[in-house]
């Protein structure tokens, strides 16, 4: 089944968006907004609805903050005071409590400067984590556990650091770590390493012939994962290379760790263009698979940039329709064109989608209308 265009609802801003800059690299759902995260300005930004402007976020008992993830309806910030690494993690009735890090992190002296590749947080669905020096941490309980990540491929590690060449896309579910490459027009890399295993490596769960019923990603650049509620995980992937375009959406299933093809547009002939489809469920027409979100329900949307956002459920649901590329700026002499980043949900009548310059992009669903508007974000 194709879906049209007109089976979504268009949204209307209250003021055409500028272009401000910076890029927002990273979202997250926080109470009634959002935390943004990007190596364009130092630090972690809050937004909500109301906010014409992102601001910088503000905790007690931590001077700066330069992380953020949530954990179920809870949210783990890493920062430091005093020029010590702290992690502290904040309830849903927004109550602060400082987590004690591991020794070897405690030790580490928090330098006053960007370029800086310290310790960073891990997207996790079960237990605090983060990653520091080839090694990723995590909470159990009220001990810290340590994993080598090897460095055979540390495509798989540097990557967790901002600013880095490279893209990664990564999940931490009970003590297995998922990791994914996006090299971009050169594909990627999707494996998966047990943390608590006696002798760790990475497994690399991608690389399938075309038209494999296996169900697992190919060689496409991984643009996106994500975990509903701890569940299955999701994984988007897909490059454009010479005359060759594929887009995908791959499931793992939470119960046997099996893979299934929600979506496959892998050319059988990587020279021809025209598009055919090997998985079980239909894309629109000219659709890409740009961003996904999940909401605090576990309910499941997916962004492609010039339709709009859709809900999958048993078929894709359009909720909004809408080309982010229509707007646009001159800059220098050149066109802008406006792409999305990152992706929040916070339900199914509100969202937020950072951009490549144009802030985030608000939207809010009032009665069977979508109202829009920008919330600027600056360097600082």
């Amino acid at each position: 089944m194709t879906l049209g265009l007109a089976s979504g609802v268009a949204p209307v801003f209250e003021k055409t968006p500028e272009y401000v800059d910076p890029s927002v690299g990273t979202l997250i759902p926080y109470h009634d907004g959002v935390l943004a995260i990007s190596s364009d300005f130092p630090g972690v930004l809050e937004a909500n609805w109301n906010t014409p402007a992102a601001r910088p976020l503000k905790l007690e008992r931590m001077d700066h903050i330069i992380d953020a993830q949530a954990l179920g309806a809870e949210f783990l910030f890493l920062g430091w005071s005093k020029e010590r690494f702290q992690l502290a993690i904040q309830s849903a009735n927004k109550e602060i409590r400082v987590l004690e890090l591991p020794e070897e992190l405690r030790r580490l002296r928090a330098p006053m400067t960007r370029e800086f590749k310290g310790p960073r947080l891990v997207p996790t669905t079960t237990y605090p984590a983060l990653v520091a020096d080839y090694n990723l941490h995590w909470l159990e309980g009220e001990k810290w556990r340590r994993c080598p990540l090897p460095r055979e491929d540390i495509n798989f590690y540097f990557p967790f650091h901002l600013g880095s060449e490279s893209e990664v896309s990564a999940c931490f579910r009970k003590t297995t770590l998922f990791a994914g490459l996006n090299d971009g027009e050169w594909g990627g890399k999707c494996a998966s390493i047990q943390a608590d295993a006696a002798k760790p490596k990475w497994i690399r769960l991608n690389g399938r012939p075309r038209k494999d019923p296996g169900g697992f990603p190919g060689t496409e650049a991984i643009i996106a994962m994500a975990c509903p509620l701890g569940k299955d995980l999701w994984i988007a992937s897909g490059s454009s290379h010479l005359m060759s375009h594929s887009k995908s959406l791959h499931c793992r299933s939470a119960d046997d760790g099996k893979w299934r093809s929600v979506v496959d547009y892998s050319p059988e002939d990587p020279f021809k263009v025209e598009e055919r489809n090997h998985g079980s469920l239909e894309l629109p027409d000219k659709a890409s698979l740009d961003c996904l979100a999940a909401d605090k329900m576990g309910r499941f949307y997916i962004l492609a940039d010039r339709r709009g956002i859709y809900e999958l459920r048993e078929e894709l649901v359009p909720m909004m329709d809408f080309n982010f590329s229509s707007i646009s700026a001159r800059i220098g002499g050149a066109t802008s064109h406006c792409a999305s980043t990152s992706f929040a949900a916070s339900g199914r009548n509100q969202f937020y989608v950072g951009t490549n310059g144009f802030g985030i992009l608000a939207f809010r669903k009032e009665g069977d209308a979508w109202a829009a508007r920008q919330i600027l974000v600056t360097k600082g």
